[in-house]
């Protein structure tokens, strides 16, 4: 009567881990978060330096990103990227005071 119950719950497990085997983009970004590393590319770009602080912003139906960036000379720029297509959508200095 216990090989019974087995059988009938061989397949079941099977199935899980065969559904699990076949679910490759696991850690995949969202398409709303895709352009992390073009976003940063794009800002350092701009504004060559180090990135002194990062914020996500979430906007309707996306993500944008804000990098605060500290430039040579003590100059500052914020930057605001579109992570969903990976454009600048804003670029502002920032006061040294």
């Amino acid at each position: 009567m216990n090989l019974g119950w087995g059988l009938l719950l061989l397949p079941a497990l099977l199935q899980t881990a065969h559904a699990e085997v076949n679910y490759t983009d696991r850690y995949a970004l969202p398409p709303s978060k895709v352009n992390l590393e073009t976003c940063q590319r794009e800002a350092l770009r701009l504004h060559p330096g180090f990135i002194d602080e990062l914020r996500i912003l979430p906007q309707p139906k996306t993500f944008w990103i804000r990098y605060q960036i500290h430039m040579r000379g003590g100059l500052e720029w914020s930057v605001v990227c579109d992570l969903s297509d990976g454009r600048i959508a804003r670029d502002q200095a920032l006061d040294s005071n």
